[in-house]
């Protein structure tokens, strides 16, 4: 598996605060898996659903998979 990070765009992510989800990109499978840090996700004010924002030079692929992971604890 190979992974990418990227920096949080600006305005995503409250201040002091780690997401509690990071959204990746995946293309092929196994161990020829590419997967790309898009963006970290934490909760809407609300509390019914996530945001983030994505880097304005992400494109993605038509068929890639987007995989929505917890962020470790640690």
């Amino acid at each position: 598996m190979t992974t990418e990070t990227q920096n949080p765009p600006t305005g995503d992510k409250p201040k002091g605060r780690k997401p509690d989800y990071q959204l990746y990109a995946v293309s092929n499978d196994g161990d020829d898996a590419h997967w790309i840090s898009l963006t970290g996700l934490w909760p809407t004010k609300n509390g019914h659903g996530w945001t983030g924002v994505l880097p304005d030079h992400i494109s993605i692929v038509p068929g890639t998979r987007l995989v929505i992971s917890p962020v470790d604890a640690s």
